[in-house]
């Protein structure tokens, strides 16, 4: 994983209110699973997940590793770029 992922970048995005949460899209687009299904992957619960998604609070490096996997593992497109921001075309 990079290291680059910061939580500086995250609380821009948050404070940006961007339209669709980076991990809204990563669960929603890419991994195709519900919250509690991700909440699964990446070893917490279903509410933290829904705290990610509204920008209340943000994962750690060590699920954003296990989300990554997740995506790697199931032959997956991956760019770290989406841990930041949205892609512009699916906003």
């Amino acid at each position: 994983m990079h290291a680059s992922i910061n939580m500086l970048t995250w609380n821009a995005c948050a404070h940006m209110h961007c339209r669709m949460s980076a991990i809204r899209f990563i669960r929603k687009e890419v991994l195709g699973v519900s919250q509690a299904e991700l909440a699964s992957i990446a070893e917490t619960t279903q509410t933290t997940v829904s705290r990610w998604e509204k920008g209340e609070s943000f994962p750690d490096l060590s699920h954003l590793g296990r989300i990554r996997e997740a995506v790697l593992s199931g032959g997956q497109k991956w760019n770290d770029a989406y841990f930041f921001s949205v892609p512009e075309a699916a906003e």
